[in-house]
């Protein structure tokens, strides 16, 4: 068994290959930052998104947002529903 002096058990990671100890600094959480974004569906039978929607994304991992969601926004009619859409979540590390 390790000793890990002071320190909680959950406060550093072994690696399982080297069995090296990392110490990981547990008083400190990264802040993050998130972006919604609902692009645009054309069409009825054949819906499509936007064509312009590659090079919004190519924009914003650019600007260093990664993508961590996507869901169906649907509208409920009598027969069944539809998606009218998507919700594309996006998160970075906040800069203070």
């Amino acid at each position: 068994m390790r000793d890990f002096g002071l320190y909680p058990w959950w406060a550093f990671c072994i690696s399982h290959t080297t069995g090296e100890v990392n110490n990981i600094n547990i008083f400190t959480m990264e802040k993050w930052e998130y972006k919604m974004l609902i692009p645009e569906v054309k069409g009825f039978i054949n819906r499509k998104l936007d064509p312009k929607i590659n090079e919004e994304l190519n924009t914003l991992g650019d600007n260093g947002w990664e993508l961590i969601s996507v869901s169906p926004l649907t509208d409920v009619a009598s027969w069944g529903s539809q998606t009218k859409s998507f919700i594309f979540i996006f998160k970075r590390k906040k800069h203070e």
